[in-house]
């Protein structure tokens, strides 16, 4: 379930500067048990990070550049928006692909907000940062 806001401790960022010209991927579940869990024992799925497609599972996992999540996540196919709690297990989620993006907010999971690889950049051609 997409929640435009939990009780989080941090604000819930906008990803995109506005919805015109922006463009979703299908809708799938997203592989919830890479996730950690926070102080309060949810496991949430914050917007802006980079998502890739686990070609064994057909789930979306996060983005990482050495292929950590399984076959294919080193191929970055788009951009979360919304926050997801996914505390009871996997949750469908339709990552963007297309549209003007908030840079300071993006993200490759595990790394520092505000850094996208060049090789993301070339992989999500039709995405632009500001």
């Amino acid at each position: 379930m997409n929640y435009s806001s939990l009780n989080a401790e941090r604000p819930v960022p906008e990803i995109l500067y506005h919805t015109a010209g922006a463009l979703q991927r299908e809708s799938r579940m997203f592989e919830s048990s890479y996730l950690g869990t926070d102080a309060l024992g949810r496991k949430l799925l914050w917007p802006g990070m980079y998502v890739a497609i686990n070609s064994d599972t057909s789930k979306y996992v996060p983005y990482n550049g050495a292929a950590s999540y399984g076959t294919g996540s080193d191929t970055p196919v788009g951009i979360v928006r919304g926050l997801y709690d996914m505390t009871l297990g996997d949750l469908p989620i339709a990552p963007y692909y297309a549209g003007l993006f908030k840079k300071e907010v993006c993200y490759v999971f595990g790394g520092e907000m505000g850094v996208t690889p060049a090789g993301v950049q070339t992989a999500l051609n039709l995405c632009k940062w500001v």
